[in-house]
């Protein structure tokens, strides 16, 4: 089960590089980092749906809904604002920066700020323990 998650991970971060490419040709095509943005989730969306569906997983009861803390609803919104943020980044920065091309800039500077991020979490909660 270990291997599964570290494959998963891995595939994750490959998707991601490849995601950045695909969302900037969307908004050069559409015009617009939010319509790219928008495709993106409504294609993300239905794959999800049908990934319910193909594995029967149940669906929450109103009660399990209503539990959830109203902060935790809000990933989504920060999920669309990294993937409209990303395709901007990516379309703008076509050239090479810092040694570095675009979808490599773009998923490179999140993924350090949220590693960043973690250790002041991990440091927070060791001294309030």
């Amino acid at each position: 089960m270990r291997g599964m998650a570290w494959l998963l991970g891995i595939s994750a971060g490959l998707g991601l590089t490849l995601q950045v490419g695909m969302n900037a040709q969307l908004r050069k095509v559409l015009d617009s980092a939010n319509l790219a943005a928008l495709l993106s989730f409504l294609v993300g969306t239905l794959s999800l749906v049908l990934l319910i569906i193909v594995t029967r997983t149940p669906l929450p009861d109103r009660e399990a809904l209503g539990g959830i803390p109203f902060w935790a609803w809000f990933g989504g919104v920060l999920g669309a604002f990294y993937v409209a943020s990303a395709t901007v980044v990516a379309v703008r920065s076509n050239s090479r920066i810092s040694g570095k091309t675009s979808a490599e800039q773009t998923t490179s500077t999140p993924v350090g700020s949220e590693s960043v991020s973690a250790r002041a979490r991990r440091s927070s909660c060791r001294r309030s323990a």
